[in-house]
């Protein structure tokens, strides 16, 4: 079953952490082909783009989001691309994010819900 996801939605429950200051999502595609929600967060002053931060992020969207909702990838950023009127430009992150796809890496502060299996108690997938 596919599922129609307001980017918007997320977004705004995204936004009720405390360290995000902005924050932007889009659909990209993972590792088993499928298309999920990916979170492109810009932090307040005072915290880091790090594990702990991903971490801190993905256990409060888990307990706050469906489990269809949920971005199964964030990743931290300096500022967003904006339009004139400042609004952000999904069709910019998606075409970053594809280019990371295309070459078979992650951005330099890109974070996978899979990276913390252990810690989220995920299913571990054979």
């Amino acid at each position: 079953m596919d599922y129609r996801i307001s980017p918007f939605e997320v977004e705004s429950e995204i936004m009720e952490h405390e360290a995000v200051l902005e924050v932007g999502v889009i659909p990209t595609i993972d590792h088993l082909d499928r298309i999920v929600p990916k979170a492109f967060i810009v932090l307040k002053p005072g915290y880091e783009k790090n594990k702990a931060t991903a971490l801190t992020l993905f256990k409060f969207i888990r307990g706050r989001m469906a489990p269809y909702k949920r971005p199964r990838a964030i990743e931290f950023m300096e500022a967003f691309p904006k339009t004139i009127s400042s609004k952000v430009m999904r069709k910019d992150l998606r075409k970053y994010d594809e280019e990371l796809k295309n070459m078979g890496t992650r951005g330099k502060y890109e974070f996978l819900e899979l990276d913390f299996t252990d810690e989220l108690k995920l299913r571990k997938r054979k």
